[in-house]
């Protein structure tokens, strides 16, 4: 448990002063604005510890399996030639497994290594670029059990971070690259095409849109055994068929963690005329993102808590950029720093409620 504790503790450390907001003056004191120092070296040590801690794992949850099928897998262009292309079989995923083991290496833990690498550069990419307080985004990256869900779902996780970068572009206004993106990273997990979403969720939080798929999904809890079966056809469709094996059974996602991740939505609602009014395309967006992913988790409560608690889990680093925001931008200056220490006490105890009653062994 000890090292996992570390992990969370040193990065949060290091990224407060690896990133932090600086207030400039001209030569007679008058305030210019403020200035973002980054220090490099520590946002590159901070990524490699994230990456070393992930990269040289022996196990925990689905990495067994991971390895197991990476040692059957074939190599040399024969093998990429009998790609099967269907969006249920994550050819992208598939291609990337054969190119390394054929030209990098073959040896899991190498495997693993370069999907540590690809996954958490690409995310700490779009947290340096979108983040207000990196050190508390970080934290809760961390803290919330997004970081350990990255060690359990790696196709997941790559799709995720490939997204991230897609959404990027697409508050740059590059929307081709962020369609191809989304398609790319369709290809290692069909589940990102939800990210599509972007292209209607951008204009304001809690829009009737929004409001309408929020009421869809408490329809579906309460209604869950008629919700199954089309949930059933969608995701044999679009990439893992989960009653084959198993994966929507009758157990819901633990109450606790569902109440913890309600904690942003509900701040999305306290303050989403402020949201609209200040027409800030990308905390809308990451705001109405947090509230999708609240609909799976709440349709998880009722049954299949790992279908949808995974489906919820690609729009996690949006909570965590939303609560930054909220937390240093939405409270009065004077309450900041105890509700600061407030949130990442609560998170700790959250975090360390995860470690046990899943069972990390690192």
């Amino acid at each position: 448990m000890i090292p996992i504790f570390c992990v969370l503790f040193s990065t949060t450390f290091l990224t407060y002063f690896a990133q932090k907001n600086i207030p400039t003056f001209d030569q007679d004191g008058i305030f210019l604005g403020i200035k973002l120092r980054k220090n490099k070296f520590l946002l590159i040590l901070i990524q490699a510890i994230l990456i070393l801690f992930i990269g040289l794992r022996k196990g925990y949850n689905d990495t067994y399996a991971y390895i197991k099928k990476f040692s059957r897998l074939d190599t040399g262009w024969d093998a990429l030639l009998e790609t099967n292309w269907k969006l249920s079989e994550n050819p992208g995923f598939y291609i990337l497994n054969t190119l390394i083991k054929t030209y990098i290496s073959d040896n899991p833990q190498v495997f693993l290594f370069i999907y540590a690498l690809a996954s958490i550069g690409l995310i700490f990419y779009f947290y340096q670029r979108w983040s207000q307080m990196l050190w508390l985004t970080v934290f809760l990256f961390i803290a919330s059990g997004t970081f350990l869900a990255s060690m359990a779902a790696i196709k997941q996780i790559i799709a995720m971070g490939i997204g991230l970068l897609g959404v990027h572009y697409y508050l740059t206004k590059r929307p081709y690259k962020f369609i191809a993106c989304i398609l790319l990273g369709c290809t290692f997990h069909p589940y990102l095409i939800f990210f599509l979403g972007a292209f209607f969720l951008s204009n304001r939080v809690w829009s009737k849109k929004v409001t309408l798929i929020i009421l869809g999904a408490v329809l579906s809890g309460f209604l869950i055994e008629q919700f199954i079966q089309i949930a059933y056809s969608t995701t044999n469709e679009l990439g893992y068929k989960y009653e084959k094996h198993g994966e929507v059974s009758g157990k819901g996602m633990n109450i606790l963690r569902f109440l913890v991740y309600c904690t942003t939505p509900t701040l999305t609602w306290v303050y989403r005329k402020k949201i609209n009014q200040s027409q800030d395309k990308a905390l809308i967006l990451f705001s109405n993102f947090t509230l999708i992913g609240w609909c799976f988790m709440f349709i998880s409560l009722f049954i299949g808590a790992n279908m949808f608690g995974r489906m919820a889990m690609y729009f996690d680093p949006f909570m965590h950029l939303t609560l930054t925001v909220f937390l240093t931008s939405y409270l009065p200056i004077r309450n900041q720093s105890v509700v600061k220490c407030s949130c990442v006490l609560s998170y700790t105890l959250f975090f360390t409620y995860e470690i046990y009653s899943r069972g990390f062994i690192y």
